[in-house]
């Protein structure tokens, strides 16, 4: 396949807010480039010489604790293991709640989930982990605890990012990037400093990790629903990061009406109110509230039934688009420059204040102003652009 140019580009100016830019993903397919750019500038980090005999069994890879952060690793989880030799594994050590999405990966060999994401690895953690026998590990985030522990698994030879005095723990820590360097960048930065080679833009295949005849009644029911919507209003961030349920409500009843189609409200525990404004007065058959009542393969499966997704800046969002499926994002205290998903198939909106993006968890000046700029007609003509050719 031809490699990935991605670029963000300035599709128009947002009526009545002089300064605010909606945003859109364009992608450009070409030859002979170097690398792929769909992730922005990779940066280069000191080589790593590593041996067959250094290798053992395999790789283990410590991938992020977030929904969102673990798909943008998805890129270096695909270069790392086309960098393995033959009769070597790829192993990944995740969260008990993503175990499912990485097991459903065809490029995994096998998931060892910890018993709890925040705490120490039990015994029988670390027995597995060294059960594994791999002779490289790669720890994708910051934690000391972590890496004590690789060690403690006997893994020979352990590298990642220099963070939280854990350098001293490493065979080499690498150097924290200047300049903003996306996350899926900053994975593939260290994927490549050990030898892997640039991605060449293929995400790897994700199965189904449950049977359908097993998922929650109303999710195998938003399935089977013909021209199926789905919309995440929650986001685990905090307020600054969720567009308004009301304005959510808008897309779906307008999907609806004037699509034919039924919607589907995801979300995690803690996000019902939102999904209950969501689907509000909505038409019984046409609207599936599953919010807090889905676990992540639930999630996959709604998701790759659906036609589109729209999204704030959240798990979802990146979930959606490294399973191949089309949708609209709205970006509050974020930056979409900065935690763009990993796809040509998402278009981005963004008031562009110039208070934003401040990353605050709540808004400072109690307006929201960054969200509710961001009009439903805007986000509708956007859907509409990124699914009359779906």
């Amino acid at each position: 396949m031809g490699i990935i140019n991605l670029s963000l580009i300035r599709v128009s100016s947002v009526v009545g807010s002089p300064g605010a830019l909606q945003w859109g993903l364009a992608m450009l397919f070409s030859t002979g480039m170097g690398t792929s750019e769909v992730t922005g500038r990779i940066p280069e980090l000191p080589k790593v010489e590593l041996g067959m005999a250094d290798w053992r069994d395999g790789l283990v890879v410590r991938v992020p604790n977030w929904l969102g952060d673990a798909c943008m690793a998805f890129p270096a989880l695909s270069a790392l293991r086309s960098l393995l030799p033959a009769n070597c594994g790829l192993f990944v050590v995740s969260p008990p709640s993503l175990a499912s999405l990485f097991d459903a990966l065809d490029i995994v060999d096998v998931v060892v989930p910890l018993h709890a994401a925040h705490s120490a690895w039990s015994v029988g953690d670390r027995k597995r982990v060294a059960k594994l026998s791999a002779g490289v590990g790669l720890l994708m985030n910051n934690s000391l605890r972590d890496a004590f522990y690789f060690r403690l698994a006997r893994i020979p030879r352990l590298y990642g990012m220099a963070a939280r005095g854990r350098s001293f723990l490493l065979n080499r820590a690498f150097p924290a990037p200047k300049g903003q360097v996306r996350h899926a960048a900053r994975y593939l930065a260290m994927a490549m400093a050990l030898g892997a080679p640039s991605w060449d833009g293929a995400l790897p295949n994700t199965g189904d990790a449950k049977e359908p005849e097993i998922m929650p009644e109303e999710a195998l029911a938003a399935i089977n629903a013909e021209n199926l919507l789905v919309v995440a209003p929650g986001a685990a961030y905090g307020l600054s990061k969720r567009w308004p349920g009301k304005f959510f409500n808008d897309i779906c009843r307008r999907w609806i009406e004037e699509r034919g189609g039924a919607v589907a409200v995801l979300g995690a525990p803690g996000e019902e109110e939102a999904a209950a404004l969501a689907v509000k007065d909505l038409p019984l058959g046409k609207a599936f509230n599953l919010a807090g009542r889905t676990d992540i393969a639930d999630v996959a499966h709604v998701l790759k039934a659906s036609r589109a997704v729209v999204a704030n800046d959240s798990g979802i969002m990146h979930l959606a688009a490294v399973l191949g499926v089309p949708g609209v994002a709205v970006f509050g205290s974020t930056d979409p420059l900065s935690t763009p998903p990993v796809s040509d198939k998402w278009k981005l909106l963004s008031a562009g204040l110039e208070c934003s993006p401040c990353f605050k968890r709540v808004c400072p000046n109690g307006t929201y102003d960054c969200l509710n700029s961001v009009t439903p007609e805007m986000v509708w003509n956007a859907l509409e652009a990124n699914t009359c050719q779906v």
